[in-house]
């Protein structure tokens, strides 16, 4: 028997690589859970090689006999999580596989792999175990964080109305930070537009400038952070510093004309005071919880 089969070899072995003679019967897939496919390796003598996997007493996907020697043979069989039993025959020698082997994908056990030379038997039963990987959940991409307008809005042509100022508005010369900060911001009051804000009155009033942000309204942060510098923006007229005395309701800060005696007004008049010599705000940032 070993001459022949070595007969075989010498013969059929110059004939490796040509087309698989298989028959495969319909994949196994129990109510579409997850399933790992069945691949199955073929070494030497393939033509002697057929298998079959059974599910209790159902079969239900089978293969062989091959012809590609050192080769992987496609199958369409597919396991669900289980017990099965694989069934590897080789009726017309009863040698065994001689080197080939099944295997479940995404695992190390190779069936069958004792069925080899000199095996004595036609088939050879084993029993196995399937676990697929409980699939990981698609992640849910994490969104773009999205921005509110804030100063955005108060640019261009757009003026932003700050409350409790009596009808005070705000301007940048554009916006930066996802609309956070305002460049150059510029303030007008009734018709008269050109208003340029200054720190020079805040050792004096005890104020941060939280209550400008505030005073935007919806869309803004609540606390306020500015950049400074002395002639920082040119200006003939148009200094301005915070104040009280430029409302007609005390206790309401607004942006007072600096050089208006008792800081009056300058509602619909114009400005008088130059900005030279002054610290000018360049920035305001609105950070913090925004305003609702």
């Amino acid at each position: 028997m070993i001459a022949a089969m070595m007969h075989i070899f010498l013969v059929v072995g110059l004939c490796a690589g040509h087309t698989a003679a298989s028959s495969l019967q319909p994949s196994y897939v129990e109510n579409e859970k997850p399933t790992l496919k069945v691949k199955v390796y073929q070494f030497t003598f393939p033509e002697k090689n057929t298998w079959s996997i059974s599910h209790g007493k159902q079969k239900i996907c089978a293969g062989g006999p091959y012809t590609n020697w050192y080769a992987e043979a496609q199958t369409d069989c597919k396991l669900a999580t289980g017990s099965y039993s694989i069934t590897c025959c080789d009726t017309l020698y009863k040698e065994g596989w001689s080197g080939g082997y099944v295997r479940i994908e995404g695992t190390h056990q190779k069936l069958c792999k004792k069925f080899q030379w000199n095996a004595g038997k036609e088939c050879y039963k084993q029993k196995f175990d399937v676990v697929v990987p409980t699939p990981k959940p698609t992640p849910v991409p994490t969104p773009k964080p999205t921005f509110p307008p804030a100063f955005r809005k108060c640019t261009g042509d757009n003026w932003c109305l700050q409350a409790n100022t009596f009808e005070q508005y705000t301007r940048c010369e554009k916006a930066e930070d996802h609309g956070q900060t305002c460049i150059n911001p510029e303030i007008r009051w009734g018709s008269t537009v050109g208003g340029v804000p200054t720190t020079y009155a805040l050792p004096y009033v005890g104020s941060s400038l939280d209550w400008w942000c505030a005073a935007l309204g919806s869309g803004f942060g609540s606390k306020a952070y500015v950049s400074q510098a002395v002639n920082a923006r040119s200006c003939a007229v148009g200094a301005l510093c915070l104040g009280t005395g430029c409302t007609p309701t005390p206790g309401y800060y607004a942006w007072c004309d600096m050089g208006r005696g008792g800081y009056q007004t300058w509602k619909n008049k114009p400005l008088k005071w130059p900005c030279t010599g002054y610290k000018t705000i360049t920035k305001l940032t609105c950070k913090g919880p925004i305003q609702k």
